[in-house]
């Protein structure tokens, strides 16, 4: 199975991710473009047992990624059929002949095209501080999604890894005074920000929540200035919240 989700409206684009995702109904793989290998695709979609059981691969922007933009335009009408590999692209625009090409492959093409009458100031914003939320939550997937919708919004990397640190900081904080007596419970937090962390301590009840926070200090301060950052900082997302 083939799917390509393409433009530049990011709700409807996460709506029809998460139905797609439905639809495949099998163990989701999330990769980089940048990491992942046309070939293998192509053997996974041909049913070759080489690499076990079927998945669903979710992969954004693959058109950045010329040689693998080619072999999934090549090989789409072998994807589209496979029962063995279902394909999620997220995409911004694509061009004319290629969107052609994967039509008549037999992909399913999800266009969400902003609406262009909506000025700048009239579009949704998304805050960095959602992502905070997501991980006082312990949701992987709704992480996963947040993280990439604000890189696709032009967030700057530095205020996601703020909103990071910073959750897993209050977490961490709000985690070890409820191990104190009642009395010597005290915090400057906000109680409603008080109250969100609270509920977000329970959710990761059973979680190490101290270790989960040195990964995550250890991992900024260690690949902050590569040039694949985000990369980095989109797998210490995920391995905070494993």
């Amino acid at each position: 199975m083939l799917t390509v989700i393409y433009g530049d409206n990011y709700a409807k684009k996460n709506k029809a991710l998460e139905k797609a995702i439905q639809a495949a109904s099998l163990p989701v793989v999330r990769v980089p473009a940048t990491s992942c290998n046309g070939e293998d695709l192509v053997i996974r979609a041909s049913g070759t047992s080489l690499f076990g059981e079927a998945a669903c691969f979710v992969i954004s922007y693959v058109q950045d990624v010329e040689p693998l933009w080619n072999i999934v335009l090549a090989e789409s009408r072998l994807i589209a059929v496979s029962d063995t590999l279902s394909l999620i692209l997220l995409e911004h625009e694509i061009d004319t002949a290629a969107l052609a090409t994967l039509e008549q492959s037999g992909a399913q093409i999800v266009s969400c095209i902003e609406d262009k009458k909506l000025s700048a100031y009239d579009r949704p914003a998304l805050s960095p501080f959602a992502l905070s939320d997501a991980l006082f939550a312990h949701d992987k997937k709704e992480a996963w999604v947040t993280y990439y919708t604000l890189l696709e919004l032009g967030t700057p990397i530095e205020e996601i890894e703020s909103a990071i640190i910073w959750a897993m900081k209050t977490l961490t904080l709000v985690a070890e005074i409820n191990k104190l007596p009642k009395d010597k419970q005290k915090t400057d937090l906000k109680p409603f920000v008080l109250t969100k962390v609270t509920r977000g301590v329970t959710a990761w009840k059973g979680k190490d929540i101290m270790k989960a926070y040195g990964t995550c200090i250890s991992s900024t301060e260690t690949y902050r200035f590569y040039d694949d950052y985000p990369l980095y900082l989109e797998k210490t997302i995920l391995e905070i919240l494993s």
